[in-house]
């Protein structure tokens, strides 16, 4: 350190040159490190400890800063997180979300060195080699092949990019909070998402007090797909801290097993009252898993294990016929899948955004449903242009309309096929959606080491968020956007705790 500035940290901050500490007076001594270790604590008696240059300014700008400061500087962070989840959903707060993901980054970019060598050790070396993959790739990829260069490159860096800096931004939340604090983190990012669930649910509630008539989807902003991603995510978390109860381990949550089950509860309620299809079933599929892992790890009778995966799905069954009889949408799908598949004779798909457009009936009398018609039209062709481009035609949600736009020169605006796996798949190649599906896999894969190696909630949770996600992102366009960002962020906070151990 210069002179200068060593006496001007003397006169106004108390730094000892000699020693290389900071005094807070009355004999403690606080020893600064280069590192960041994320422990704001006072050294009485004189001991020294090793600190960080930010943790030393604080204490001497505050000196009557409670004592327990780890707790104080947690508790700010913990604010931090769900401000952010809760705000990240949520239309034209783009410049709060930004600042409030900027703090947070703030608080934990010093981690980051440590990280990356931590993903480059142990069980997560795997997974992080496999993204490192994924991402050279798709650096060759829109070099190589990109129909638009310009537009893949900027969804590169809006996207995938982003992508990245929300899983690090987790991975360093989780690693500065510690494996002790970071399960208090993943309640923060669960309230945050619940306070969703309650807005919904009390929005509708509202609406049937004012009298109207209690209408199923209706939403206090934005559409049902923002609304459904929310309650599956969370339903990710609340289905893994039950399940881990089950397996006799401590719960992803800290209060008490009949909590959970209501949370549970309530989440199957907003499921079904926010009546989206793509939603239920992951929810149901997410169900169907844990009942089938649980099985697996506790029953050793065959005839048990299948008693026990029938009753998971009977319960995944129920939920879907809740669907069913809530959603007229599932009238006449059968009709609506046999008229989209043929997309030579039938092309409406080419402008289904032309107001104009009107559908003759199907046979059975009932009319085409525009979602379903859409979804499985645009999967085929998705799947047919990805066989002439196997190779990709450049990174980006909106790969499908590029590719449909060059061999339909007539087609209306276009963008995602409303299958992010698809997408995904046309926009990167083959080689793409391997190295995707196999970090997918390699991340389940930890997760449920993991779980089975320590006990740890987290991990069990890190399988059911993933596979729930992958699950969602075969019948919706998600791989993009907040949604992307948010999976990012849960991902890394998911993927830290206790990494080490196993």
């Amino acid at each position: 350190m210069s002179p200068i500035l060593s006496r001007l940290m003397s006169s106004s901050l108390g730094w000892d040159g000699g020693t290389g500490a900071w005094s807070r007076g009355q004999g403690q001594m606080l020893r600064c490190g280069p590192e960041f270790t994320g422990i704001l604590r006072p050294i009485p008696g004189g001991r020294r400890h090793r600190s960080s240059v930010p943790q030393c300014i604080v204490l001497s700008l505050f000196p009557s800063m409670p004592r327990n400061t780890v707790s104080f500087v947690h508790k700010m962070l913990f604010l931090g997180l769900m401000a952010a989840v809760f705000v990240l959903p949520i239309p034209h707060t783009i410049t709060l979300r930004l600042l409030l993901l900027l703090v947070l980054a703030a608080c934990t970019i010093s981690r980051w060195p440590g990280l990356l060598r931590t993903m480059w050790a142990g069980a997560l070396r795997f997974p992080s080699m496999a993204l490192l993959a994924l991402t050279a790739w798709i650096v060759v990829e829109n070099l190589a092949f990109a129909l638009h260069p310009e537009e893949s490159w900027r969804a590169f860096a809006s996207d995938w990019l982003r992508f990245l800096t929300l899983l690090m931004l987790g991975a360093g939340l989780a690693d500065r909070l510690g494996d002790s604090q970071a399960r208090r983190g993943l309640t923060v990012v669960f309230a945050a998402l619940l306070a969703h669930w309650l807005w919904q649910l009390g929005y509708q509630a509202w609406l049937a007090y004012q009298g109207s008539a209690l209408v199923l989807g209706l939403t206090p902003f934005a559409d049902r797909d923002t609304q459904s991603t929310l309650v599956t995510f969370g339903m990710a978390l609340s289905i893994a801290d039950l399940a881990a109860r089950r397996f006799a381990r401590p719960g992803l949550f800290p209060w008490r097993e009949g909590l959970s089950w209501l949370l549970f509860a309530l989440g199957l309620v907003a499921t079904i009252l926010l009546k989206t299809r793509n939603g239920t079933a992951t929810v149901a599929l997410m169900l169907l898993a844990a009942f089938v892992l649980w099985a697996n790890h506790r029953i050793r009778s065959r005839r048990k294990f299948l008693a026990v995966c029938a009753a998971g799905l009977a319960l995944s069954g129920a939920l879907m016929a809740a669907s069913v009889a809530t959603d007229s949408r599932w009238r006449g799908l059968a009709d609506t899948v046999a008229f989209s598949l043929d997309t030579e004779g039938n092309r409406y798909w080419l402008n289904t955004r032309n107001e104009q457009t009107v559908f003759p009936p199907l046979p059975s009398g009932q009319m085409v449903e525009e979602s379903a018609y859409m979804r499985i039209a645009w999967a085929k062709v998705a799947v047919e242009l990805i066989g002439e481009h196997p190779w990709g035609v450049g990174f980006g949600h909106r790969a499908f309309g590029w590719a449909v736009h060059e061999k339909y020169p007539e087609a209306l605006d276009m963008g995602s096929c409303h299958s992010g796996l698809l997408d995904f798949t046309l926009g990167n190649g083959i080689p793409g959606i391997a190295l995707w599906l196999l970090f997918s896999g390699l991340l389940m894969r930890v997760g449920l080491r993991r779980f089975k190696t320590t006990g740890d909630a987290s991990g069990l949770a890190l399988a059911l968020f993933v596979f729930g996600n992958l699950a969602r992102c075969a019948v919706d366009g998600h791989i993009s956007g907040w949604r992307f960002e948010l999976f990012g962020l849960m991902t890394g906070m998911l993927l830290l705790p206790k990494a080490r151990q196993v």
